[in-house]
């Protein structure tokens, strides 16, 4: 069983993964930045109260996507008693569908990248994970590796385009393009 603090660094984690496009997906739907920060930290109350139901191992973000959107139409019902303008129930749909189609792909993009990542030798793997995990500046990454500024800025843009070719190979098989 999983003590508190476990359970507490595994939705911080999570939860801080996914912070973002759960944000995006509210703000899509709520026109008014202030009432979309008010809407996220009730999505955020709810999702940690709730945590206790999520199923390790299954999707996160769609869990708090679902969590958001009720959330969103709770705020709907709030602001049609108030008779102010907001969007029409059929356009408010239609954006939650488009949010959450882009958010599939996104999801898809993101395992493909893992699955070619590891496809990388350990140098590429080390080199990507300086700058994009760690977040080191060329010149640092440069200074670490004992290589010249534009050697890494090569290593990096070869890396990137090997990653990118993959990614369509793999999200979109052989010989196919995304429109």
């Amino acid at each position: 069983m999983e003590s508190d603090n476990e359970k507490m660094q595994e939705f911080v984690s999570l939860f801080s993964f996914h912070h973002g496009k759960i944000s995006s997906y509210i703000l899509t739907l709520v026109p008014n930045y202030s009432d979309a920060a008010d809407i996220m930290q009730e999505t955020s109350k709810t999702m940690w109260a709730k945590f206790s139901d999520f199923t390790i191992g299954t999707d996160f973000l769609a869990w708090g996507l679902t969590i958001a959107h009720y959330r969103v139409l709770e705020y709907r019902k709030k602001k049609k008693r108030s008779k102010e303008v907001q969007f029409s129930e059929d356009l408010f749909e239609k954006l939650g569908q488009a949010v959450e189609k882009r958010q599939d792909k996104s999801t898809e993009y993101l395992s493909s990248l893992k699955k070619c990542f590891k496809f990388l030798k350990e140098e590429d793997q080390r080199l990507i994970l300086l700058r994009y995990y760690e977040h080191l500046k060329i010149k640092e990454i440069a200074g670490r590796l004992g290589k010249t500024v534009q050697t890494v800025y090569r290593n990096i843009s070869r890396i990137q385009e090997s990653l990118l070719c993959c990614i369509n190979k793999v999200s979109f098989g052989e010989g196919n393009h995304r429109d």
